[in-house]
């Protein structure tokens, strides 16, 4: 039996993957029980269930570096103190640095790592290979090593925030559509669905790629789009599980590709030259827990360069090829915050990596619910962006750079 929906609540948080379940939690956690939850299909639809799940420490920017370092505490947190399974494993990672270039960059973060509290060293291409023995990479400088990063099940963490929120007093509602958002005289949000309507002082759009769509509601235009990414999977060999510790997840920006040890496989992804972007002209209105057709061909260059690095992938064959949509915005960073001429409605969505941005969560409720985040959130709200970032605008920029255009930051440039 589906539960009636309340007329009213305090906050509706719209889109039931890992931004919107993450906020959820952070928002029952900090005293506001009166909140609900719409996700028009099951929890996780959209980029949060087929995702990858890996939560890297490195970044070249501060505030990213302690967000991501934050998302993955989350997950170990929701496991020891709230007693609810995430699959996080604090496997560790490599990332390589083939010039002196790299090395330098990964050498100024060292600092930065110190202060945030994260365990990193820079370690020479022997001790890379020990950590790896997969790898028979030559000629490169060495690599960053992050002690106690790596990747979480994305379904069982997302569910782990979810639950974790029903028992604190929220509510979710599955299979509830948002059709229409509107302003009342009153200054309280009429959020209509396909299952009735439900008034709430202050609403979060949390959806993901469907990002641009909800805001279109209420009149505004989001540069967030959605574009294609895959990987694969290998067939299980007994070379990968030889060793008495799980691989590191290994990651080398100059191919660019990402490699980490799946149950006795690898999993391997390595990202396009160029962006194949999907939806542009509108989302499938049914769309929520599928794939898309698989086409590992476009990515060959890089897979090629990345089975040189990693022989053994000559020989393994492939067990599954994972395609989804994913959100880009046209900057590559999340919309987050009050949005421009909205009172009362915010942004939380736009993650490249949901389960890498959403520490965020916990500043965006504090700004919610209190007027402001304890922490300068300014690289990410959204309100950087004006009218001219419209559609055509975050195509034009996201097929400049959708991934990574060099494996170097150069600030400034």
């Amino acid at each position: 039996m589906v539960k009636e929906l309340k007329s009213h609540t305090q906050i509706v948080v719209i889109g039931g993957g890992i931004m919107g379940c993450s906020l959820l939690y952070q928002l029952v956690r900090q005293g506001c029980r009166d909140v609900v939850l719409l996700e028009k299909g099951e929890l996780t639809s959209g980029s949060t269930w087929h995702a990858a799940g890996q939560v890297p420490h490195f970044s070249e920017h501060p505030l990213f570096a302690r967000i991501q370092y934050e998302s993955f505490e989350s997950y170990k947190q929701l496991e020891r103190d709230e007693k609810q399974p995430t699959g996080v494993k604090p496997v560790g990672s490599l990332r390589l640095a083939r010039t002196k270039s790299e090395m330098l960059e990964y050498r100024r973060f060292l600092p930065i790592a110190k202060r945030l509290g994260i365990e990193a060293e820079l370690i020479g291409p022997n001790e890379t290979r020990s950590l790896w023995p997969l790898l028979e990479l030559r000629g490169f400088q060495g690599a960053l090593h992050t002690f106690n990063d790596g990747y979480t099940d994305p379904s069982q963490t997302t569910h782990a925030f979810a639950n974790a929120a029903r028992q604190l007093g929220a509510e979710i509602t599955r299979h509830t559509r948002v059709t229409d958002i509107n302003k009342m005289s009153t200054g309280n949000w009429k959020i209509e669905t396909e299952r009735g309507s439900i008034q709430a002082e202050k609403v979060v759009n949390a959806t993901g790629f469907w990002g641009s769509e909800i805001s279109a509601m209420i009149g505004a235009e989001l540069p967030i789009l959605a574009m294609e990414h895959e990987y694969l999977v290998t067939e299980s060999d007994n070379q990968i599980t030889s060793g008495l510790c799980e691989l590191p997840v290994l990651r080398d920006l100059n191919v660019p590709t990402y490699l980490r040890q799946e149950q006795g496989g690898l999993l391997v992804a390595c990202y396009e030259d160029e962006p194949v972007f999907w939806g542009l002209s509108g989302i499938p209105k049914d769309f929520g827990q599928e794939l898309l057709p698989p086409n590992i061909e476009r990515a060959e260059s890089n897979l090629s360069m990345t089975s040189e690095m990693v022989p053994i992938l000559k020989r393994l064959g492939v067990k599954s090829v994972v395609n989804g949509p994913t959100g880009r915005t046209a900057d590559l960073k999340p919309c987050i915050g009050p949005a421009h001429g909205a009172p009362g409605y915010y942004t939380f969505c736009g993650a490249v990596g949901g389960f890498l941005q959403s520490g965020f969560a916990r500043y965006l409720a504090e700004w919610i619910l209190d007027g402001e985040p304890s922490i300068d959130l300014s690289p990410v709200d959204v309100r950087r962006f004006g009218e001219y970032a419209t559609q055509s605008y975050a195509v034009t920029k996201v097929s400049g750079g959708h991934a990574y255009s060099s494996p170097v930051n150069y600030p400034h440039t």
